[in-house]
């Protein structure tokens, strides 16, 4: 079958493109006058209000925001009414005025039915995901013109917000109106969302409303999920040596009931929460051995996954934490892999001639006798668990008991791009084999944005059912800022990484291919070069791949026992190196010369790119909509930041080509 796809190039209305197979973006040529722009401001006045047919709600509170605020900021203050269909009876709004309509499908059908019969693409909101939503403009009884946004779901709604506001506001801060395709969208991509690790560095700072300002960012982005690691802000009763150290030591969500309101405002924006946490490893948990013999794994880090008593307690606490925050959604455990095998000689003991063995087998059995527990009480609770480590990738039995366990509750990251698994048969199988709910697992933050094109097309492509990636300022965020509180997901870089991470999941086959397209119709007016979008691109991805050098010498970090160390002085660092002994050099001067040519490399020729950037930046403001302004101003402010971070880390630029001369010749001796 054939769908028509509305191109996302608005600045050529008359584009159209046929594609097979996803009709994500329709366009209803047979209902549609010719494409036409409806008012918002007109000659500096306001020209258009908003009407909510639903009850309030949080989300529907944002989804007028998203529009009225934009518009407040493109016009330079004027504020759009916004009111309920009672009120708006009450008061008729002026003739030539533009209603936009944010409503369920509910509140449709009750206020205005007939509607529905005559735009089947409003109709057709009840068929997609649940975060899905159709526009399209339609006539309300009274004659007034209005663009329907509508979804099965409040939070639907919200997402058709964002569309609207991203994609169809354009013009001059006196004159912005509203362009008005027939658009019926949904998520390709079941899970989206992120693994948000809660500790290190400030994030234990964060307060409940802090939280709920990143939640907001994650549901603008098209997430529908959070994994949450709660594990260390949980004050448990039953193990109170785990509350409060080490990673989250400092940590201001202290209560039970301030994680009740981080999960409620999670479901405010129609996002699920699963409780994160370690298993065997990691953070807190590892206190759960505290005062046991034999609870420490052999030969490394974390708690050994036989020891009975360990088990019992890992079985407690959760359950504990289940009991006390019921509203949760779910667990994500992250199982003690990344610390290595326990080599004890109970984990050591072959399960088969593959290469299993009980340490895998103790590992995987957990989960099993864990949700057989917590299913007795809670039985909508989910479980995502991390797969996909080398410590499995001999061992089959692992992925075999993973295989059996076909409860859609369960659900599996590839946290190491595996793509493959393990079987007795000694080759190899997709993951979908493994399970028909294994999703993708991958910083986006720290990459380039090709290589999340490749990412989501390659696990749609593989049966994935999402692309689930982390968000851990207080670990890392390849740009400047991760000491603000909240991270600042509002602006460049992360604004433009949460869109393309929105687009891509929505779309993933098929929205890399037109990526610059994409980028260029959300951040700018159709006045603008399409070249702009590359220079946006190209600026966030120096960032990104530059940053890490800068900041080891521009900025303090916080380590594991939230401690502020202070960043080093790259002079007084090489001076160091060669005041040791020569067995030390390789270890040292080796990764301290690695830096210095990042350095070296971002002054010779990174600085020149910024510079040619800024010169574009600067050369299309003179023509610039509020739309491109807004964007050129976000990029110059990253420019900016961008000089003033390696200027601190390297005052004297001329000093590089000696400190790499010295360490060259270190390693030479």
């Amino acid at each position: 079958m054939f769908f028509m796809m509305h191109d996302a190039r608005f600045n050529c209305p008359a584009s159209l493109r046929f594609v097979i197979g996803l009709g994500l973006i329709t366009v209803l040529p047979a209902l549609l006058r010719a494409e036409e722009t409806l008012p918002l401001i007109a000659n500096g006045e306001p020209s258009a209000r908003i009407v909510l047919l639903d009850p309030p709600s949080v989300c529907l509170d944002l989804a007028a925001g998203v529009i009225t605020k934009t518009v407040e900021r493109w016009s330079g203050g004027t504020v759009l009414p916004r009111e309920r269909p009672t009120e708006a009876a009450a008061a008729p709004a002026p003739a030539g005025e533009t209603t936009i309509l944010l409503t369920t499908l509910t509140a449709l059908r009750e206020t205005y039915p007939e509607l529905i019969q005559a735009h089947p693409a409003l109709l057709r909101a009840n068929f997609t995901d649940p975060h899905g939503f159709s526009l399209a403009a339609v006539d309300l009884p009274d004659g007034r013109r209005a663009m329907a946004v509508v979804s099965s779901t409040e939070r639907g709604v919200l997402n058709g917000a964002h569309y609207l506001r991203d994609f169809l506001i354009d013009g001059s801060a006196g004159d912005l109106s509203l362009k008005t395709p027939s658009v019926v969208r949904s998520p390709q991509m079941l899970v989206r969302g992120t693994y948000c690790l809660a500790i290190y560095g400030v994030m234990p700072q964060y307060t409940v409303e802090d939280w709920r300002k990143v939640f907001e960012g994650f549901a603008r982005d098209g997430m529908e999920r959070v994994y949450f690691w709660v594990s260390g802000m949980f004050p448990s009763e039953k193990f109170p040596q785990t509350f409060d150290r080490d990673a989250s030591q400092g940590t201001v969500i202290r209560e039970t009931g301030q994680i009740r309101e981080i999960i409620q405002a999670a479901h405010d924006v129609g996002l699920k929460l699963y409780l994160g946490s370690g298993v065997f490893a990691w953070s807190t948990v590892a206190y759960l051995g505290e005062g046991l013999e034999d609870a420490a794994a052999v030969g490394v880090g974390g708690l050994c996954p036989e020891n009975a008593e360990i088990r019992q307690r890992h079985m407690e606490y959760f359950l504990e934490m289940a009991d006390a925050l019921p509203e949760a959604d779910g667990f994500f455990f992250e199982l003690r892999d990344e610390h290595g095998e326990c080599q004890c000689d109970e984990c050591q003991v072959p399960v088969d001639s593959h290469g299993s063995k009980m340490y895998g087998e103790y590992l995987i059995s957990f989960v099993q006798q864990f949700t057989e527990q917590l299913w007795r009480k809670h039985p909508t609770f989910g479980l995502c668990v991390n797969v996909g480590y080398d410590e499995h990738k001999d061992d089959p039995n692992f992925y075999a008991q993973i295989t059996r366990m076909n409860d859609p509750r369960f659900e599996w990251l590839d946290c190491r791009w595996s793509w493959t698994f393990p079987t007795t048969l000694g080759e190899r199988v997709p993951g979908v084999y493994i399970s028909r709910r294994m999703i993708h697992w991958g910083p986006f933050y720290s990459r380039p944005l090709r290589e999340m094109v490749e990412m989501t097309s390659k696990a749609a492509r593989e049966g994935y059912i999402g692309y689930l990636p982390a968000y851990e300022p207080g670990y890392s965020t390849a740009d400047f800022y991760s000491h603000e509180i909240p991270y600042p997901m509002d602006r460049l870089p992360y604004l433009l990484t949460g869109f393309v991470y929105r687009e891509l999941t929505w779309e993933p086959i098929f929205a890399g291919e037109e990526l610059q397209q994409r980028i260029h119709d959300r951040f700018f007016g159709q006045e603008a070069p399409l070249e702009l979008a590359d220079d946006l691109q190209d600026l966030r991805d120096w960032v990104v791949a530059n940053a890490a050098a800068i900041n080891r010498f521009s900025q303090d970090w916080i380590n594991y026992s939230a401690v502020r160390v202070p960043y080093p002085n790259l002079g007084e660092e090489v001076a160091k190196v060669e005041q040791m002994e020569p067995e030390y050099y390789e270890g040292q001067a080796t990764p301290l010369l690695k830096q210095v040519k990042t350095l070296l490399q971002i002054r010779d020729e990174g600085l020149k790119r910024l510079a040619e950037i800024e010169a574009n930046v600067e050369a299309n403001r003179s023509d610039a909509t509020p739309k491109t302004l807004e964007t050129l101003d976000q990029m110059q402010r990253l420019i900016d930041d961008s000089r003033a971070s390696y200027d601190r880390a390297v005052p004297e630029p001329a000093a590089l080509d000696d400190y790499l001369a010295r360490l060259e010749a270190l390693l030479q001796q």
